[in-house]
């Protein structure tokens, strides 16, 4: 994604249920790294240095460790790092995102100067923007971007689900699993959007991942509830074919700026760094856990979003899966 190499610390040996082939030599042990320097974890701790102003030497071999969301990094690996840095959340019930998010998150963060120099600063709630997910082609993938969003602090979102990945299907969940999530606290409030639905936002940004449009670094995404965030499964929708004022009185192309690639980026990596600059411009909360906010929704949207639709609460519990 980034023109690293991935490589990967087996702690449970699950490598060797695997058939062989050039993923083998990608397994590596902690004295392997001692070669890259300065090497980074990146960790929940609440002490750890935010990506977002963390500055990577220059012309130095380094390394980023991110470890399992449920595990973390290796004692061995945190006690080989020359620094730990973290990705502020602002869940009280998600302390993590999936493991692939965060790598591409905390790597985009770290290895652009223009997000990395930007100081962040304390946020308001009013000033959050509301985000479409469009057009999803995985269950996974969407599972995974619902999780960075609730983690980066959205109580609510709307689903595109054109490609049926998501309403109306069985996720694989026992019934009692469903039960408790619909009972845990913090959950996140999906809307169905649908194509044919129009809304009344006084802005929209449409995020691509390598396209053309301003950087999205330089695009203002703290319009709170009248401005729109939207992030397109671009493997199947050519963003930049329009056909998004149906959405708001404004659009703007916004880009991350990511290498081209001969393939499309897989869809939970984009809208994760998408999402985290919002919260990056958004601030982030001093590192301190917070109490859990009362009850009920903390922000609702200020447009019409159309004819009343059932929504689906998925809470923090059932994310953790992603």
């Amino acid at each position: 994604m980034f023109g690293t190499t991935a490589l990967f610390h087996d702690r449970r040996r699950l490598a060797e249920q695997l058939p062989a082939d050039s993923l083998a030599l990608r397994y590596v042990e902690p004295n392997d790294l001692t070669g890259y320097r300065p090497m980074l974890v990146c960790e929940t701790d609440l002490q750890a240095v935010p990506v977002y102003s963390f500055r990577l030497p220059s012309e130095q071999r380094g390394a980023l460790v991110v470890g399992n969301e449920r595990h973390g990094v290796a004692h061995a690996l945190r006690l080989m790092a020359d620094h730990t840095v973290g990705i502020p959340l602002s869940s009280t019930r998600l302390s993590s995102l999936n493991v692939a998010a965060a790598a591409a998150v905390a790597l985009y963060h770290i290895g652009n100067p223009s997000s990395s120099s930007r100081q962040a600063r304390r946020g308001l709630e009013r000033l959050r923007p509301e985000v479409l997910l469009l057009g999803a082609t995985n269950h996974f993938e969407l599972g995974s971007t619902l999780r960075s969003a609730a983690a980066f602090g959205w109580v609510q979102v709307l689903v595109d689900d054109r490609a049926g990945v998501w309403f109306g299907v069985e996720r694989g969940m026992r019934a009692e699993g469903r039960d408790a999530a619909r009972r845990a606290r913090n959950p996140i409030r999906l809307h169905r959007s649908e194509p044919v639905d129009h809304y009344d936002f006084n802005e929209v940004v449409v995020v691509t991942a390598s396209g053309m449009g301003i950087p999205v670094q330089r695009v203002r995404l703290t319009g709170g509830s009248s401005q729109l965030l939207v992030v397109a499964d671009e493997s199947v929708d050519n963003v930049e074919s329009g056909g998004w004022e149906r959405l708001g009185k404004r659009v703007t192309l916004a880009t991350l700026g990511l290498p081209p690639l001969s393939q499309h980026y897989r869809y939970c990596l984009v809208a994760s760094i998408a999402l985290s600059e919002v919260s990056r411009q958004l601030g982030h909360p001093t590192p301190v856990r917070p109490p859990g906010p009362p009850g009920g929704l903390r922000y609702t949207f200020a447009v019409n979003i159309g004819s009343p639709k059932p929504a689906e609460l998925v809470s923090a519990d059932e994310l953790v899966e992603y």
